[in-house]
């Protein structure tokens, strides 16, 4: 480096791990790797020069191999020979005034010896033979005098400018840094340039980042872009902004941003997942174009985010074929010690994930239909556990990331979506992690019949002892079609189902289940003004509505708590329910109590059409027999696991029961045997009709009535 007007120096700045600059010289110096580069203000101490190499990020940055102080006169230098940096940042302040002159050399000597050091270690001379100091105190930290502060006045970069220009403008002091329009400002930097709080971005239109393979952008402060969809942000590498991470609250004021500023063109048939991933790592308001959006990877809102589009139908986004669907892994993860443990594991995937409080997905359409019913081409599960992955339109809370003790998600919405035939579930809310105060409105979601264990909303509470409740979940004028169930619903309390529809087509076990999930979490649920029908029941189809009051999984090894008593309540206030009528050749009961509540089940105001019964608590198949269902788990890996109902021993053992109803103001119509049958329940009738009841041959004798437990009619 050729000799420089010292005198101009106030500051260096470290901008990088291996870069620092130099405003007064307009000069970026490069460090030679690994060193980090301080001064030595008076004998024995550090001061002026502060370097780079702090304790940040878990104490990945170390006071390393050598470090040498020559009592004010030249640089100590901080060796990281053959060990790299993890994302160490600081700030070289140096300030003359803190430098007084001593025998050995003028201010301008010291100035001159650090300089050259900073010279000597920018040509890339490797490691330092200086002796460690004694004693070796902690920095000091720069004066305010020291540190420049952003001003209102606008810098500006010019088409050609690099990453000197924008550090240089920013560490000047530039409140506004303008990218001119029509400029092209190429960034490359193998570590994290940081465009701090008190600095203002603005691009003008036509201006564009070329963001370099390995160059990782951080924008802290605000921006302003022209809301024009055009491409901004190019190259390989990465811009994303901060300073909303951490928000506890929702924002207030989200930052708004477009996908084509990354690069995502509608309706051009190209994966556009990995723009629209970047507009979420940017922005807290992903806004959408109108068209189809073509999705190869699963989108994930992990930071107080909402992706919204311009209506359902108008903005699409659509899975391609060859999605990457997840892979399970060739060995166990340390950070799942239950991993083998549970067998019966569930591998999920999704196109949208909503995976922190605050995020939303609104106005727009989500298709899966592209998937393959058969996705062994896709992904590895089936191999290893003999079944696919679930693959839902939008998942709702996850594992990732997630440590006993980690709070569920909260604050999330769901509003005015489409889901179209996803692989597996429309929606499904499942994690350890778990959510609570959810909100899903007016969603529409046709689920598949074509392929097992698929759904339009599934809730499910996992692990019975470390993971968190769902609680506060509300569904509001929501319509859900097909599916092996239309509603899912196991463990979570204050369910609330309103203004709704479930539609379960042919092959459907159920168009909804109520129960209290396989992990013992009790379920508190009430569904309002809302209809559930099953109106083509096959072989496979169980009941419209099934209650299940306990834990009905049993495994070898004792992890389910099996057939436990729950604090659990259900009741529907007004709405219907309904299925085919005799004389069709396949009846099932409108509601299927398995195995009975706690607390009474109460209905008011519902009207029950066709079936064979309208409430049943027995074994449909044999209608003197208790019934219930009970899933065992086999020890041995890829043995089937056996469905049964329980025995009689098991209903001894454990009082087993089905449900207490209480019925008011509701109306039986065209049941083909009796309306009401329980074999180990109660009922309690009050203002209740029951009307033209077309008997099957087999039941022409059948009590409209048949409780074997308590009866009270008012």
């Amino acid at each position: 480096m050729t000799a420089s007007p010292f005198g101009e120096l106030n500051f260096i700045y470290a901008i990088s791990d291996t870069e620092a600059y130099a405003p007064g010289l307009n000069t970026i110096f490069t460090v030679a790797t690994g060193a980090s580069v301080w001064s030595g203000a008076q004998p024995g101490g550090y001061g002026g020069l502060q370097g780079a190499a702090s304790r940040r990020r878990g104490g990945q940055c170390r006071s390393l191999r050598q470090r040498a102080l020559a009592a004010g006169r030249a640089l100590a230098v901080e060796e990281r020979c053959g060990r790299p940096c993890y994302g160490c940042k600081g700030r070289l302040v140096l300030d003359r005034s803190q430098y007084p002159s001593s025998p050995s050399g003028s201010s301008a000597m010291r100035l001159h010896h650090m300089i050259a050091s900073v010279a000597l270690l920018a040509s890339g001379s490797g490691c330092g033979h200086l002796a460690p100091p004694q004693p070796r105190p902690r920095p000091q930290a720069p004066s305010a005098a020291a540190v420049p502060t952003a001003s209102a006045q606008p810098c500006t970069l010019q088409d050609g400018d690099t990453v000197a220009r924008l550090v240089g403008s920013i560490t000047e002091g530039c409140g506004v840094v303008v990218t001119e329009e029509g400029a092209t400002v190429t960034l490359s930097s193998p570590n994290t340039i940081t465009v701090p709080e008190g600095v203002r971005l603005v691009l003008r239109a036509g201006a564009r980042w070329n963001v370099t393979a390995g160059t990782d952008v951080v924008v802290r402060g605000s921006y302003e872009l022209p809301l024009e969809r055009t491409q901004v942000f190019g190259g390989e590498g990465r811009v994303r902004t901060a300073g909303q991470l951490e928000e506890q609250a929702c924002p207030t004021a989200p930052r708004v941003v477009y996908p084509e500023w990354f690069g995502a063109r509608v309706d051009d048939g190209n994966d556009d997942s990995l723009a629209i991933s970047a507009a979420l790592s940017f922005g807290e308001r992903v806004e959408l174009a109108a068209g189809t959006y073509d999705l190869q990877n699963r989108l994930l809102l992990t930071r107080h985010q909402t992706l919204v589009g311009q209506g359902v139908g108008t903005t699409r986004l659509s899975q391609l074929p060859d999605a990457n669907i997840v892979q399970y892994p060739e060995r166990q993860s340390p950070e799942d010690p239950h991993f083998a443990t549970w067998r019966d594991v569930v591998i999920h995937d999704f196109i949208v994930g909503l995976a922190s409080d605050c995020a939303a997905v609104r106005n727009l359409s989500i298709v899966g239909d592209r998937l393959p019913d058969d996705l062994r081409s896709l992904s590895n599960v089936h191999a290893k556990l003999g079944y696919d992955p679930v693959v839902s339109g939008i998942q709702i809370s996850s594992h990732l990331g997630w440590k006993q003790g980690t709070p569920p998600i909260k604050d999330v919405v769901v509003s005015h979506v489409e889901v179209v035939r996803p692989a597996s579930s429309c929606v499904a809310i499942q994690s350890d992690r778990a959510a609570r105060d959810v909100l899903i409105e007016d969603l529409a979601c046709t689920a598949r019949n074509s392929r097992p264990n698929t759904s339009g909303l599934t809730i499910e509470a996992f692990h019975p002892t470390y993971a968190n409740r769902f609680e506060n979940i509300t569904v509001r004028r929501c319509t859900f079609r097909g599916g092996s169930w239309g509603l899912y619903i196991a463990g979570v309390r204050n369910f609330v189902f309103e203004d709704s529809a479930v539609e379960a087509g042919a092959g459907a076990y159920n168009a909804a289940l109520f129960y209290t999930s396989d992990n013992g979490h009790p379920i508190t649920a009430t569904v309002r003004n809302s209809s559930f029908t099953l109106m083509q029941p096959t072989p496979a189809s169980r009941s419209v509505v099934e209650l299940v009051g306990r834990g009905y999984a049993k495994d070898r090894a004792g992890v389910f708590p099996f057939l436990v008593a729950t604090d659990s309540s259900l009741s529907f206030e007004g709405g219907s329910i309904a299925s085919a009528e005799h004389p069709s050749e396949r009846l099932v009961p409108l509601v299927l109590d398995t195995v009975g509540f706690e607390s009474p089940v109460v209905f008011r105001g519902t009207t029950f059409t066709g079936g064979n019964y309208a409430i049943l608590g027995a074994d449909p198949a044999r209608p003197a027999a208790f019934g219930g269902c009970v899933y065992e788990h086999n020890a041995t890996p890829g043995a089937p696991t056996i469905i049964r109902d329980v025995t009689v021993a098991e209903v001894r053992k454990h009082r087993l029961h089905h449900s207490t109803f209480q019925l008011s103001e509701c109306e039986f119509r065209r049941q083909a045997s009796s309306a009401i049958k329980l074999t180990r329940g109660s009922l309690r009738l009050s203002a209740t009709k029951f009307r033209d009841t077309r008997r099957a041959p087999g039941a022409l004798r059948a009590p409209v009535v048949d409780v074997r437990g308590k009866r009270q009619t008012d």
